[in-house]
């Protein structure tokens, strides 16, 4: 009974006008309420973007991005909670929204002077952004060069460079983010034109040697005294600078040659002498009509960083407001472990605050090693400063190293060292007319002199009068072009050069710094004595050009007596100039004590009439002619050909087999061209050592020169009697010095008349390179580039060496092929950037478009040949001109020789 009340009573509520209500007007409108938070509709997504990754202000929180990318937000990053995510931008997408939208406009601004690499990262927020962030991006597979990877954060007005780290395994670059921006860039800088600056004395000699390729000049020889007060007489500009360059005054603490680190180290803790120097400076730099101001301030006591940086952004306000630059030149670092030392000067503060940082190119040959300190520290410093900020500082003197300490002298002095003193094995120096007599340079052995291939650096060591080790870092063309690779290696955003206008410096260094751009290797220096025997009025009897690894010099005395000197100076030209003269040593050729002549004595017997004794006076002799040893000075190489400025298209043509040579230079000209390639098969013209046949390159030299056709003569395929044992096909030869004498005899028969040399041709495919056997070999390849390009230039100076292009391949297995982008790394790594003019490439397009891009484009009827940058034009030139910016090459030109 009792449970048939309650089926009663529970039908009557369902049935009762308040739980209709209830039903109708809340529980169907919460279901269907519940139902819009679930998907299809997800209206809390929707509404709340409740999807977003959460920050809170007690915890922060983690936003993973597209591809890796990660936002790691810390704790009190956000005043209050917030979702946020971090979302790709790419080329497609950004097209989609409307030109007026913020990451549209962002996109439009991005800097002129880098390569964006795809998509965009933003930092999408439902609110107010992080104060701060730290940031991982992925780095991209088709990036090649490293070095030059950049980050940008857009602000909402103004894209701001971004220092930045890579991660430890190499993928990924990171970033501390304050605050967070709203758009975020990975780029490539691209290397433009640097800033040059020369260093020039305030003794007011005209800068004659400057010309429109030059940035500055930075004037030296002001500095500060105890007091802060500028000391020196500043040249006026008009007298200094009659072709209007731009001028730095260059401020320093170096008071009669010593560095008084004391004066600045007062003035920095002095509020009101740092005042007043700050006013003098800016005064000296408004009145004085200069562009601007470098501090050049060494040696300051590492505690005083805060100072430094304190007085640094005093002066950068001032300066600053009077429109002028400031530039602060920082001393050398200390590596310690994996970080820097920098004593007083915080690089990144300084970096930021300044218009120009000048850090230094380290004088040590060592550290210019693959992977040494130069690069371990440009690495470093891009990571933490703009790099277009950053100037390189070099200098033209050499580097003299003595008890630890190392000082600066000019190149002729530096030099002038292994000539320093004469000894001879005659001690009293009193010679007889006809004595042979040796004379040698003490400080001298045969391997006295020594050359840093990574640093392109001549050194050695010697001893000076007192016993004391001197080890001499020299400084010429050849080092200053290996330190300039630098600059646009890392597109840094210039180069200042001190001493280069001091006279007893290298003067071809000026010719390096005006042909920067073409980046072309200048001739290696001809060290050599030179010996000169003169008479007491100073007229030369002999002269003697001798290698450094002979210094000695024998001689017979002059017949005639007299005072003589012999003198013993260092020649880099092979003889043909005396840079200094160094020691020199005085000898005498007695006059000889004449006999008497004896009279006749009578006797009571006649006899016949005496005749007179001959005394021992010599009959005069002819004075020699100066004169060379024959052999010891070769020809002065010129300067490598200019291969920069001109753009030419040529004809792969085979003149050997075809002698109807007008017919094809016909062809030639109705096309518009003015090159031809001839291949130039090595066994055909020297089949036997010393034995040459040059009968058809002879006519087809003289046909092309004829009708004004450049010829680029490709050379491969050593003959039989060359080749290694054991191989099946013909390649390089087992002595390639075979190959540079060939190359000799070539280049010297048709110098000026052929053009160009591109040494061998796709040395990395097994038939090109002996056979099979694993033989490929880069490095091989550039001390067989190495010969050739010296044997050339010793000849014909002019003539342009190309290194041979290896192929596209896909094909990576080092017995049949190397992929050609990683054996042109390999040849980078061998040095192939001292030993060729332009680089070789044959950037075969297959069956692709030759502007299409190997990552997007895609043919579906195409049955092979994708995906690979090998395989497509642009592809190939763009990797190899990448590989080149890696290894500081990157304002070599490259020379399509077949595709």
């Amino acid at each position: 009974m009792q449970q048939s009340h309650s089926r009663n009573v529970f039908a009557a509520l369902i049935r009762s006008k308040w739980t209709e209500r209830i039903v109708a007007f809340i529980v169907i409108p919460a279901l269907l309420l519940y139902s819009l938070w679930l998907p299809p509709a997800s209206i809390g997504t929707r509404l709340f973007h409740l999807d977003y990754p959460l920050i809170t202000p007690a915890e922060g929180g983690e936003v993973a991005g597209p591809m890796g990318a990660v936002l790691r937000v810390p704790a009190g990053a956000v005043a209050k909670r917030l979702r946020m995510r971090l979302v790709a931008l790419n080329q497609e997408a950004l097209t989609a929204l409307k030109p007026d939208r913020p990451e549209v406009l962002a996109a439009q601004s991005l800097p002129s002077d880098v390569l964006v690499h795809w998509p965009l990262y933003h930092l999408d927020a439902l609110g107010t952004r992080p104060s701060q962030a730290s940031l991982s991006l992925p780095i991209p597979l088709e990036v090649v060069v490293t070095e030059t990877l950049e980050l940008y954060g857009w602000d909402g007005k103004t894209w701001q460079w971004l220092p930045r780290q890579f991660a430890t395994d190499g993928q990924s670059l990171q970033a501390k983010l304050a605050p967070a921006p709203s758009l975020i860039a990975l780029v490539s800088a691209q290397a433009g034109e640097p800033r040059i600056h020369l260093g020039a004395s305030a003794d007011g000699a005209p800068l004659s040697s400057i010309d429109a390729k030059m940035t500055s000049a930075n004037v030296v020889g002001i500095a500060l005294d105890g007091e802060g007060n500028l000391i020196g007489n500043p040249p006026s500009t008009e007298k200094l600078n009659a072709k209007g360059l731009p001028l730095l005054l260059s401020i320093s603490n170096i008071v009669e040659g010593i560095v008084r680190s004391d004066f600045v180290d007062n003035l920095l803790i002095d509020d009101a002498k740092l005042q007043n120097h700050i006013q003098k400076i800016v005064a000296l730099a408004t009145s004085g009509g200069y562009a601007g101001i470098e501090i050049a301030y060494a040696d300051i006591d590492p505690s005083l960083r805060a100072e430094f940086n304190a007085f640094i952004t005093k002066l950068a306000e001032a300066l600053h407001s009077a429109n002028k630059i400031l530039a602060v030149r920082v001393d050398e670092p200390v590596l310690k472990g994996d970080s820097w030392d920098t004593g007083a000067y915080d690089w990144p503060v300084l970096g930021h605050l300044v218009d120009w940082l000048r850090i230094p190119a380290f004088a040590d040959p060592t550290a210019h090693a693959p992977g040494g300190v130069q690069e371990r520290l440009l690495s470093w410093a891009t990571s933490l400063i703009d790099r277009r900020k950053i100037e390189l500082c070099l200098s033209a003197n050499a580097h003299d190293l003595v008890a630890g300490q190392r000082k600066s002298i000019p190149y002729q002095e530096a030099l002038a060292l292994l000539a320093s003193d004469i000894t001879t094995t005659d001690q009293d120096k009193l010679l007889s007319p006809g004595e042979a007599v040796n004379f040698s340079l003490p400080n001298v052995s045969k391997n006295t002199l020594h050359f840093d291939e990574d640093a392109q650096v001549y050194w050695f060591t010697c001893h000076d009068r007192e016993g004391q080790e001197h080890t001499i870092w020299l400084e010429n063309a050849p080092s200053i072009a290996r330190k300039l690779q630098y600059v646009s290696r890392y597109a840094l955003g210039g180069v200042s050069l001190e001493n280069a206008l001091d006279e007893q410096n290298d003067p071809t260094i000026m010719d390096v710094v005006r042909n920067y751009q073409d980046n072309l290797a200048p001739p290696a220096p001809r060290f050599a004595y030179v010996w000169t025997v003169e008479d007491s009025s100073g007229k030369v009897l002999s002269q003697k050009v001798a290698p450094l690894d002979d210094p000695e010099l024998s001689l017979n005395a002059p017949s005639s007596p007299g005072q003589y000197v012999v003198k013993a100076a260092l020649s880099d030209d092979g003889g043909e100039t005396v840079l200094r003269t160094g020691a020199q040593l005085s000898f005498q050729v007695p006059s000889p004590t004449p006999t008497s002549t004896p009279t006749s004595t009578p006797t009571s017997t006649p006899s016949p009439t005496p005749t007179s004794t001959p005394t021992n006076t010599p009959k005069p002799t002819q004075t020699p002619k100066p004169t060379t040893a024959a052999g010891s000075a070769p020809a002065p190489a010129a300067a490598p050909a200019r291969t920069a400025g001109f753009f030419g298209y040529g004809i792969q043509a085979d003149m050997v087999t075809d002698t109807n040579h007008g017919r094809i230079i016909s062809h030639i000209k109705t096309l518009g061209f003015t090159w031809v390639k001839q291949q130039v098969e090595w066994f055909r013209y020297n089949p036997a050592p010393g034995v040459y046949d040059w009968g058809p390159l002879d006519r087809i030299v003289d046909s092309c020169n004829a009708n004004g056709i450049n010829i680029l003569f490709s050379v491969v395929k050593a003959p039989k009697w060359a080749q290694p044992p054991g191989d099946t096909e013909p390649g390089p030869p087992a002595d390639l010095n075979t190959f540079g004498t060939f190359l000799r005899e070539m280049a010297a028969r048709y110098k000026g008349r052929v053009k160009a040399y591109e040494i061998w041709n796709e040395q990395n495919l097994w038939y090109e390179w002996g056979g099979r056997g694993h033989k490929l070999n880069a490095a091989r390849y550039v001390e067989l580039l190495k010969v050739a390009y010296n044997a050339i230039k010793s000849v014909d100076p002019g003539a342009i060496v190309v290194s041979g292009a290896p192929t596209p391949t896909g094909w990576n297995d080092g017995d049949i092929a190397i992929d050609d982008r990683l054996y042109l790394e390999q040849m980078y790594q061998a040095g192939l950037a001292r030993y060729c003019d332009a680089v070789g490439i044959h950037p075969s397009g297959y069956n692709n478009p030759p502007d299409a891009d190997w990552r997007t484009w895609s043919d579906p009827s195409a049955p092979s040949h994708k995906g690979n940058p090998s395989f497509f034009f642009r592809g190939t030139v763009e990797s190899y001109r990448n590989i080149m910016v890696k290894y500081g090459d990157g304002h070599k030109r490259l020379w399509v020789t077949e595709f």
